[in-house]
């Protein structure tokens, strides 16, 4: 909802428009507009992007449009405008929860990240400055789980709605933003980390879908994927719909002050080259795992100690990856970068994570 120049009253009159019987003063003009039955829209975000504002400013008028929007339908939920991502914007969130917390229903932080520079330059410094962004995102959603745990303890449903997040590096281009391998590999880390964080993380979409900052790029001729699409496509089919526990043992890099980054952020330390979610369905049939190895050069030879299987699982393996970390699909190659599926007969002793790669691992009762 506009609360820049829109008022309560206008707020509320959306939500008679969209859910109100078709006899209501506004469900009537929806009628006579071609839709008679009511849209029945739950989630309305109040306000985008506010920052500006000022944190009082905005909590207090969230609450004056709560209190319009929901004597209009009592069922909505209702979304407060969230940080700007990163550290120094943090007590934005305290002030909306602490002045508005009883009336939220989720908060949105939006969350853009990336590292511009395409060059293996330095000992791939730059590739590793990209891979390392996924960290910072997930320190957002975790200071979020933890302050709406210690201000709302009586509240678990109220959620964290990351409802803009994405790698954006290429503003000099404008909004058209193509993607390459190292981007797929950042967001599959945000992915396993929206996963271990889901407990108050029920929303978090990537901005946009199409050209503008999209997962697929279309000209008037042509549509073709980029590889962020392929990673949002295995996790999207193939993660189960409960999250497991999961815990990785490995070695970890520090990022140092380096030029290239759309916004100026602290050096990310502790970046662990894996990065791993698991997930499995409800009747325990199914488990999946989802690696992402950072690291540049080496492959990694891991132990997968592992409870709760299938006995004698069907086991299938996607992987997305290409030999160049910055390598994109593209009008010409539309398809440089697939993933590759296989099966095997069993994990082994081992399993050996390329390097810079997306590993997908379902393991599923025959």
């Amino acid at each position: 909802m506009n609360v820049r120049t829109g008022t309560p009253a206008e707020a509320a009159a959306w939500v008679a428009y969209c859910n109100e019987p078709a006899d209501g003063p506004q469900g009537s003009r929806r009628a006579a507009n071609g839709h008679p039955e009511p849209f029945g829209v739950r989630i309305w975000d109040v306000g985008n992007e506010g920052w500006d504002l000022g944190a009082e400013w905005y909590a207090h008028r969230f609450l004056e449009y709560a209190r319009a929007m929901r004597a209009v339908d009592p069922a909505i939920k209702l979304v407060a405008v969230g940080h700007n991502g990163g550290r120094r914007d943090r007590a934005w969130d305290e002030t909306i929860v602490r002045i508005a917390g009883r009336e939220i229903d989720a908060i949105a932080p939006h969350h853009y990240v990336g590292h511009r520079v395409k060059s293996l330059d330095g000992d791939g410094v730059h590739y590793y400055a990209n891979v390392a962004c996924a960290k910072p995102v997930e320190e957002t959603l975790a200071f979020d789980v933890q302050l709406l745990d210690s201000q709302l303890p009586d509240r678990p449903e109220v959620a964290i709605a990351m409802d803009e997040w994405g790698v954006w590096t290429q503003i000099d281009q404008g909004m058209r933003h193509n993607y390459d391998l190292s981007d797929a590999l950042v967001a599959a880390a945000v992915l396993n980390a929206i996963q271990r964080q889901a407990r108050r993380v029920r929303i978090a979409n990537w901005a946009q879908i199409v050209d503008c900052l999209g997962l697929i790029q279309a000209r008037r001729d042509l549509v073709w994927t980029t590889p962020v699409y392929e990673a949002y496509r295995l996790y999207a089919t193939i993660c189960g719909a409960e999250v497991c526990p999961c815990v990785v043992t490995c070695a970890t890099y520090d990022t140092g002050p380096v030029a290239g980054l759309r916004r100026p952020l602290p050096p990310i330390t502790d970046v662990p080259y894996l990065d791993a979610g698991a997930t499995r369905d409800p009747d325990g049939r199914r488990v999946v795992l989802t690696v992402v190895n950072r690291h540049l050069t080496q492959p990694m030879d891991c132990h997968l100690d592992l409870a709760g299987l299938p006995p004698d699982p069907v086991i299938r393996v996607e992987e997305l990856n290409h030999p160049d970390v910055f390598a994109m699909n593209t009008a010409g190659a539309p398809t440089t970068i697939q993933v590759i599926e296989r099966t095997l007969s069993s994990l082994g002793a081992t399993f050996r994570f390329p390097a810079h790669s997306l590993t997908v691992i379902e393991l599923r009762s025959r």
